[in-house]
């Protein structure tokens, strides 16, 4: 079969190659194939239409022969699965092993500045919420924002967290979006006028400016399509069928100086899309409480529940929370979260707590910076408290090493479910009474 030649009714550039001959290419098949790990894949061929569902790439023949077939711009999912191959409505939960969270940056008037404007908004809140993304050129005129399952605490409200997609994907984004909305109206009027920005997008002014104020999100949105089960997005070094341009990497450091002819497929070089490592904890609990700050109160029927009373001291700490409070060389973000909330539950001071948690950080390996930890203090104190993670929640005391579990925990088999039981088992009945909760 002839190799599959561009579109020349849609190249933004002059190109020398084939569809066939740049998927062929060893850089881009490995970059894709690395990327395609536990992922679904579908193709898409030239008229928007999909390949069938559901597919993986594995080899390279196979994104050669998927090319082949006529297949111009590849798709894979958010969504990470233990078999991809396997997938068929029902079986989702049963499969599903984590997810992305994708922000799709989508610019009304396909121009890439405003795109790049929205990136660097967006990077500035999840910056502030000391939570590590990935960003890549859509390969028409956005971008694409990527907070990897890794970075994603694996258990929210007792709950696993790879079950609660799309939901809680879709109030993080949410989230973002509001916080973001300031800065990114002022990074677009410090470049266009309200006018100017109306006319790009198509819009009466009336329209892009409600009530005088400049809608930002008429001009970017952020798509919350992507939050869908089994919703795909193209991937990294695929080429966008309608512009023949390829979806690259960029740099965050880099997102001023981008520039579209970087996408040519003849000026592309391909490598491994390594998302970056970090801890999305403090963004995901700041959702939350945003969320139930928003929703409306809705009264219950009060239910009994141990709680405890008065304050508990440090003798009565389970073994996790003494190894941490020890100082740790991994999970220091992570033990912040788990020492807030857990000390919040004794019934510490915000005073004691921040005292304790800077005389901690002196001995990790190496410390936290203090401004950071002093203002993570400061906000877990204004919140809502909740139980630190379960025992055996994933990422949390086992994966960096402080649970030592004694009797009391029950040994390796854990029988204690979260650390705030251990003080009131070990402290008795006189530590703890029943209270309605309302």
């Amino acid at each position: 079969q002839e190799p599959i030649a561009f579109n020349p009714a849609v190249q933004s550039f002059a190109m020398d190659m084939s569809l066939l001959s740049y998927y062929k290419r060893p850089d881009v098949a490995g970059a894709m194939v690395a990327f395609a790990k536990g992922r679904e894949v579908a193709g898409a061929f030239s008229n928007g239409s999909y390949s069938q569902r559901p597919n993986t790439l594995v080899y390279a023949k196979d994104l050669e022969s998927l090319a082949r077939s006529g297949i111009v711009e590849f798709h894979s999912s958010v969504e990470r699965w233990s078999s991809p191959a396997s997938l068929k409505e029902g079986n989702y939960s049963e499969l599903r092993v984590g997810w992305d969270l994708v922000l799709d940056l989508d610019c009304r008037a396909k121009d890439t500045k405003h795109g790049i404007l929205a990136a660097k908004a967006v990077l500035a809140v999840l910056k502030n919420h000391e939570t590590p993304a990935a960003i890549k050129f859509t390969g028409g005129s956005g971008f694409h924002l990527v907070i990897p399952w890794e970075a994603i605490p694996k258990e929210i409200g007792f709950k696993e967290t790879r079950l609660l997609y799309p939901g809680i994907a879709r109030d993080v984004a949410a989230y973002i979006k509001s916080k973001a909305e300031k800065s990114l109206r002022e990074a677009l009027l410090k470049e266009y006028s309200a006018e100017e920005l109306a006319v790009a997008c198509g819009l009466k002014e009336a329209e892009a400016v409600p009530g005088g104020i400049l809608d930002p999100y008429k001009v970017v949105d952020i798509d919350s399509v992507l939050l869908s089960p089994r919703h795909l997005f193209r991937m990294p070094y695929s080429v966008n069928r309608k512009t023949s341009l390829v979806s690259i990497p960029v740099e965050t450091s880099k997102l001023d100086s981008f520039n579209k002819e970087d996408a040519l497929p003849a000026k592309v070089s391909a490598h491994e899309w390594a998302l970056p490592s970090g801890d999305a904890s403090l963004l995901f609990a700041e959702a939350a409480d945003w969320k139930g700050m928003k929703e409306k109160t809705i009264a219950a029927e009060p239910r009994k529940r141990v709680a405890i009373t008065g304050r508990l001291p440090a003798e009565l700490f389970p073994p996790c929370i003494k190894n941490i409070l020890g100082g740790v060389k991994d999970g220091r973000k992570r033990s912040i979260f788990i020492l807030a909330n857990f000390l919040k539950s004794m019934n510490w001071a915000w005073e004691e707590v921040e005292q304790l948690m800077l005389e901690w950080n002196k001995k990790n390996q190496p410390p936290i910076n203090e401004a950071y930890l002093r203002t993570a203090v400061k906000w877990h104190s204004r919140k809502q408290g909740f139980p630190p993670p379960n025992c055996k929640a994933k990422g949390y005391y086992s994966d960096f090493g402080v649970c030592e579990p004694d009797g009391i925990c029950g040994g390796q088999a854990k029988t204690i479910k979260n650390p705030v039981n251990y003080p009131m088992k070990k402290a008795g009945p006189k530590k703890r009474s029943p209270r309605r909760r309302n």
